[in-house]
């Protein structure tokens, strides 16, 4: 028989031992990098999630300002670029304060959703969509993006007296 010593010496010469430890430790690597980078990949679109809401901002300024310089209009069209190489027309809506209200139509009311394709986002994605949850009020839209189960707030905007509040 063989001393204790030298069976365990063979079993850890043993193949299926060799092969159950670089497993562990393959699983314990898989583990650790996963929730790094679901930390990352969370950062990512939070800040995905803020240009946007720049983007918002930046466009909705713009349209205030050409509301002004040509002459307090209630409708204004714009070129809407879809692509890189194509685009449209859109007729924004906008109040008696300049604010734009919604796309397309002239009926008076705010749509945030609208607002928020056309003046926010650079291509619908679904996926992208989906991480956004947009709250419409009477006169404000706010803007949530989506992480882990929890809203945090990006952007608000209120329509009445044009005031946007972002969260960074």
């Amino acid at each position: 028989m063989k001393n204790l010593r030298q069976q365990e010496e063979s079993l850890t010469e043993h193949w299926f031992f060799r092969v159950l430890i670089g497993l562990m430790l393959i699983a314990v690597l898989f583990f650790t990098a996963s929730r790094y980078l679901s930390d990352v990949y969370d950062d990512v679109g939070e800040y995905k999630a803020s240009l946007m809401a720049d983007r918002f901002v930046k466009s909705v300024s713009h349209m205030h300002q050409q509301w002004i310089t040509t002459g307090k209009p209630t409708l204004m069209t714009l070129d809407y670029y879809e692509t890189a190489s194509s685009s449209k027309e859109i007729e924004v809506q906008m109040n008696k304060s300049g604010w734009p209200l919604n796309i397309g139509t002239d009926s008076g009311l705010l749509n945030c959703e609208q607002l928020w394709i056309y003046f926010a986002e650079t291509e619908l994605i679904e996926s992208d969509a989906s991480t956004i949850e947009i709250v419409q009020q009477r006169t404000s839209c706010s803007y949530y993006w989506q992480s882990g189960g929890v809203n945090k707030k990006v952007l608000e905007y209120d329509v009445h007296v044009g005031r946007m509040t972002q969260n960074h």
